[in-house]
């Protein structure tokens, strides 16, 4: 019962992370970035949008990390349950990935891009737009890896016995 109860809340996190970074990329940053099409006097500069996304994004690393480490303590704990070797060495591979990706993600690029916002313009360099790109892939490829890792644990759920 424990490893289904595991199961069931490393898959929710994984879902409400996977909606938060969509949310945050899809909804939130065009909107942000894009205010002027919205508000008529606006006043925000790039510089202050992009504050104001550094913000969201330092709130969603706490559930980002979560989710990582959920995914990674899961897929240990579940690994010597799951029978197919192909399923438990990619899922395992998979949060390896995700967990080195978030951390890359909350601890290198969010204190990188607030310290460099810190210097207004002088800090939006070419290393700053490199970074910024940089991070905007990463984010990119823990998506990916945050979805194989849902169909693949989702589905072998499904037949998930849950015995201790």
């Amino acid at each position: 019962i424990f490893m289904k109860i595991l199961l069931n809340i490393y898959l929710f996190t994984l879902a409400l992370n996977i909606g938060a970074q969509i949310c945050a990329g899809v909804f939130v940053a065009p909107v942000i970035f894009r205010a002027a099409l919205y508000i008529e006097e606006s006043t925000l500069s790039t510089l202050e949008s992009g504050l104001l996304m550094t913000q969201i994004f330092i709130k969603g690393n706490y559930l980002m990390l979560l989710a990582a480490g959920l995914a990674l303590l899961s897929e240990i704990a579940l690994y010597p349950k799951t029978k197919n070797f192909k399923l438990k060495f990619s899922t395992l591979m998979l949060s390896v990935i995700f967990a080195s990706l978030a951390s890359l993600f909350a601890f290198y690029f969010t204190p990188y891009i607030i310290e460099a916002s810190k210097l207004g313009l002088d800090g939006m360099d070419e290393k700053f737009t490199a970074i910024h790109s940089a991070s905007e892939v990463t984010m990119k490829i823990m998506l990916i890896t945050q979805a194989l890792l849902f169909f693949l644990r989702f589905n072998a759920s499904l037949s998930f016995k849950g015995k201790e």
